[in-house]
């Protein structure tokens, strides 16, 4: 699996660890971060929510950020109907 991440590395894919990038928004105390908090902590407690931090990465307008690797997500069929 690395050497797939690697070779899509080399083409211009970000992987985006998104367990981390839930629990930074978490501890910054974003507005969707403390609606996770709400919700027990648990960073995947709603699919949803973690859609919303993804879609401000994928969709941030930075220039040549449009390949992205998700790492860790989706694991469940609701998660990627979210994604979706």
């Amino acid at each position: 699996m690395s050497n797939i991440m690697d070779g899509l590395s080399e083409q211009g894919y970000i992987t985006l660890p998104v367990r981390t990038l839930v629990e930074s928004e978490m501890e910054r105390g974003t507005e969707t971060g403390l609606k996770l908090k709400a919700k027990g902590g648990d960073c995947f407690s709603d699919e949803h929510l973690v859609v919303e931090v993804l879609k401000r990465i994928i969709y941030s307008g930075i220039e040549g950020h449009n390949k992205f690797l998700l790492e860790g997500f989706p694991v469940k069929i609701e998660q990627a109907n979210a994604l979706e």
